[in-house]
């Protein structure tokens, strides 16, 4: 190797080493950041349009639920009776596992008949007044009364949700179901439990 040559590799290394080093030092920050501030998968999914369209199909449905127990004695919740003597009903969130893809084991909801009083829920607590409370404090809750959406859910707030596919679909003439007419006759409160992670998630 002649003198040239070696000058001229000596160059190279001193120009790609800082590169080298540079690049080793960058991709070790991100990871660091990534690990202290980097979202989930999970995290990812409960930021998406399927996320809210889950979110509301499964609220809308248990909607329905109470309606049908109410109205055709239907058994889907189990009767049961709280400390004051309030009549709750209770579904028992493992129910239908299949049919929801596991969304059910996430979503905390309490649903309140405006003429009744009655309580239909998947929570067991002695105190539903203090839940309701807590609702808004959760990381993504979704709570209507009268009519009136409070949720930090951006795709079915007040303003979106007119586009979200399953308020749209039961909105059509001639529906059975309508998600709006519906929720009038009843307060609606729920959360997302952060609590509760599974892996999986983002697939539902």
């Amino acid at each position: 190797m002649d003198l040239r040559t070696s000058k001229l590799l000596k160059v190279i290394s001193y120009i790609l080493l800082p590169i080298f080093v540079l690049i080793i030092g960058i991709s070790i920050f991100h990871l660091a950041f990534l690990e202290e501030y980097g979202n989930t998968e999970s995290t990812k999914f409960i930021d998406t349009e399927m996320f809210a369209h889950n979110y509301l199909y499964y609220i809308a449905d248990n909607i329905e639920n109470a309606y049908n127990q109410e109205n055709n004695a239907t058994e889907m919740y189990m009767e049961l009776e709280d400390a004051s003597g309030n009549k709750i009903y209770y579904l028992d969130r493992n129910y239908m596992y299949s049919y929801y893809n596991g969304i059910n084991e996430y979503i905390d909801f309490i649903i309140k008949d405006k003429n009744t009083n009655a309580i239909y829920t998947n929570m067991k607590t002695d105190d539903y007044n203090k839940e309701i409370e807590n609702m808004e404090n959760s990381t993504r809750y979704w709570n209507c009364v009268d009519g009136n959406i409070e949720t930090n859910i951006d795709y079915i707030n007040n303003n979106n949700i007119k586009y979200n596919s399953q308020y749209m679909f039961s909105e059509l003439d001639g529906s059975m179901y309508s998600v709006s007419d519906r929720i009038t006759g009843y307060e609606i409160y729920s959360k997302y439990n952060e609590n509760k992670t599974r892996k999986y998630i983002y697939k539902l």
